[in-house]
């Protein structure tokens, strides 16, 4: 993809895959919503980023979405489900996150070293997905994804 293409040429190296952090925080804990968020994310990855995710992690998720989760991630391909981690606020943040990214490139919110996050060469800061402004846009950016 463009992306990657362009992030190989600003770290001088063959970029084939990335880890997207899903920080959910502040979430309301509304089905619908955390639907909304998946089918976006699934859309996005699908039509964007094909066969390019080595891991997405869901962190700091409401107390619904682990049991929502456990519901649709038949959706999912195995290959890509493997590849996704719901990961609750705590000790096991770090520890997990650290098993798959390496400390340099870890904002320093979720326990890392990264200090040019998250407009460093290797980041890409992205909008919440859970602030009750957007609703109406995302709802309709998702009905025009289906």
């Amino acid at each position: 993809s463009q992306l990657a293409r362009e992030r190989s040429r600003q770290v001088g190296k063959h970029v084939e895959s990335f880890a997207m952090i899903s920080d959910v925080k502040g979430c309301k804990p509304d089905a619908r919503k955390v639907f909304h968020i998946l089918k976006q994310c699934i859309y996005i990855d699908d039509n964007y980023y094909p066969e390019r995710l080595g891991q997405m992690f869901v962190v700091n998720p409401p107390l619904i979405f682990p049991a929502l989760w456990n519901l649709v991630k038949h959706w999912f391909d195995p290959v890509t489900k493997a590849k996704i981690f719901v990961i609750k606020k705590g000790p096991e943040t770090l520890s997990t996150l650290l098993q798959h990214i390496d400390s340099d490139q870890l904002p320093r919110e979720y326990g890392g070293s990264c200090e040019s996050c998250p407009t460093g060469p290797n980041c890409i800061a992205s909008h919440s997905l859970c602030t009750d402004a957007d609703d109406d846009v995302e709802e309709e950016s998702l009905s025009m994804a289906s």
